[in-house]
C-alpha cells in the first residue's frame, strides 16, 4: 500500500525502490519452497499493476539466512519501466553476512582522496599497532563469501558450517581491532591539526 501510493505520488518521474521486502515474488526465491502463497501473489500483483521491474541480484541467490537451513531473496530493488535509462550501469549485489545484505551502486566507485592520502600511513600504523588487520578482514570474508555460494548450491556440511562460524568470529574481532585503530588514528589528526569543530568527543 505504501509502495503504491509513492508511485502514485511520483507517477511518471523514474523511480527506484529499495529494501527489506520481507517477502519473495517467486518460489525459486525461498530454498524448499513448494507453493505459492496469497502474500507471494499480493507482491506480484503489485509489480503488474504499477509496471515495475526487479533489478537482479549478481552472482548470488538469497539475500537473507538463518540457521539451520533458511534462506530467501526478500532484500531487493524495484524501479520503474523509466529508471534504468538513467542509470544503465547499476549493480546489486550481496555482500558478505557481517554487512548489510546488499548494496547498490555504480560500476568504477573509488575512495575519495582524503582516505587515498592516508593510504600507506595507515598501513604502517596497521602493521606496527594491530599487525595487518585489512588482510584479516579480506581473508575473512573471502572465506564467508566462498561458504555462502556454496551454501547456495548445495547447503553446507556440518564441519563448513564451523568454518562459516569461525570466519564470521574471526571478522568480528578484526572488525573492532579496526575500528579502535582507526578512532586512534582520528585522534592523531585531531591532535596534529586541532580541530575543535570537528571532533568533540571519543
Amino acid at each position: 500500500m505504501e509502495l503504491a501510493t509513492l508511485h502514485g505520488y511520483w507517477d511518471g518521474k523514474p523511480l527506484c525502490f529499495g529494501g527489506d521486502f520481507n517477502e519473495i515474488r517467486y518460489m525459486v526465491e525461498r530454498r524448499g519452497c513448494r507453493r505459492v502463497l496469497n502474500s507471494m501473489k499480493l507482491l506480484d500483483d503489485l509489480y503488474n499493476e504499477l509496471d515495475l521491474v526487479d533489478l537482479p541480484l549478481s552472482r548470488a541467490k538469497y539475500t537473507w539466512s538463518r540457521p539451520p537451513n533458511k534462506k530467501s531473496k526478500i532484500d531487493r530493488f524495484i524501479f520503474s519501466s523509466n529508471w534504468e535509462d538513467h542509470f544503465p550501469n547499476i549493480n546489486f549485489n550481496r555482500l558478505a553476512r557481517p554487512f548489510s545484505d546488499f548494496l547498490l551502486g555504480t560500476a568504477g566507485e573509488c575512495f575519495s582522496k582524503e582516505l587515498h592520502a592516508y593510504k600507506e600511513k595507515l598501513k604502517m600504523w596497521n602493521r606496527d599497532v594491530f599487525g595487518n588487520i585489512d588482510k584479516a578482514i579480506d581473508s575473512a570474508l573471502t572465506k564467508m563469501k566462498e561458504l555462502d555460494e556454496l551454501d547456495d548450491e548445495r547447503g553446507l556440511t556440518e564441519v563448513e558450517e564451523n568454518m562459516l562460524v569461525t570466519a564470521k568470529v574471526e571478522f568480528e574481532v578484526a572488525h573492532r581491532r579496526q575500528n579502535i585503530m582507526l578512532r586512534q588514528k582520528l585522534r592523531i589528526i585531531y591532535i596534529r591539526d586541532g580541530d575543535l569543530n570537528t571532533i568533540t568527543e571519543w
